[in-house]
């Protein structure tokens, strides 16, 4: 983030006194940019990852309390076959 403000600042800077941004100056603006979102995107991919995480924890720890047991329950393998 503060490399972005620092960009900004210089663009800014360039743009206040009349003068064209340099090139270099806008690649690295993109850039860094570019760079920025993905560390977002991927943050935020992070946190739904743990929040669902936990959120399945949580139900199967529930689900074990309401059938009086640990752990999740386990159906024999016929249970889904048909009779």
């Amino acid at each position: 983030m503060l490399q972005i403000e620092r960009n900004l600042e210089e663009e800014l800077d360039h743009a206040t006194k009349g003068e064209k941004i340099p090139m270099p100056l806008r690649v690295r603006v993109r850039r860094d940019q570019v760079n920025a979102t993905g560390a977002g995107i991927e943050a935020v991919a992070a946190r739904y990852a743990l929040a669902l995480t936990a959120d399945v924890a949580g139900l199967i720890d529930h689900r074990a309390e309401m059938e009086g047991h640990q752990g999740v329950k386990t159906f024999p393998a016929s249970t889904n076959q048909p009779e």
